[in-house]
């Protein structure tokens, strides 16, 4: 039996007051990917102002979906940012039945908060909002170099579908 306090996890849709703390915690998973490959994700230098600009615009489009999880001790007590969930829905080409689903962009959860069920709640929550939205998938792409977010994924019920592979035009 653990000796730590169960925690209380609370999903709800991000506020414009919350937008900061969601551009700081989804760009540090895409300097995480830039990390892992520049020629696919190369950052603008200007993506510390883009970001939470293209967030406030978002978080009242239906077709987007910014959750923020917040974690308690006790159910009256004082809530804490622990993670976030950045979703929209897609059209498909026209050549498959599936013609809309619903695409996780990012997903990032504070490391003192990890393995606490904050990040497959957020998950959760997004299977639920896609399901509303009347599409049948929910995608998402991991990292070849992200092992435990592979593991995550896949414990929450994704499968493997295909490996991208990109080169540069330039040579």
């Amino acid at each position: 039996m653990s000796d730590e306090p169960q925690l209380i996890i609370r999903i709800a849709p991000a506020a414009a007051a919350d937008v900061p703390w969601v551009a700081d915690m989804c760009l540090a998973v895409e300097r995480q990917h830039e990390e892992y490959s520049p020629l696919r994700w190369s950052l603008r230098p200007d993506v510390s102002e883009r970001y939470p600009q293209w967030l406030s615009r978002i978080i009242t489009d239906p077709q987007w979906l910014v959750l923020c999880a917040r974690v308690f001790e006790r159910p009256d007590g004082p809530g804490e940012l622990a993670g976030t969930v950045v979703a929209n829905l897609m059209d498909e080409i026209p050549i498959y039945q599936c013609r809309r689903y619903a695409f996780i962009h990012e997903i990032a959860v504070l490391p003192e908060f990890r393995r606490h069920g904050v990040a497959k709640q957020l998950l959760v929550e997004v299977r639920h909002w896609a399901a509303g939205q009347g599409v049948s998938q929910v995608r998402l792409i991991a990292a070849n170099k992200n092992p435990a977010a592979q593991s995550l994924f896949t414990a929450a019920g994704y499968q493997v579908t295909y490996l991208e592979m990109i080169q540069s035009a330039s040579g």
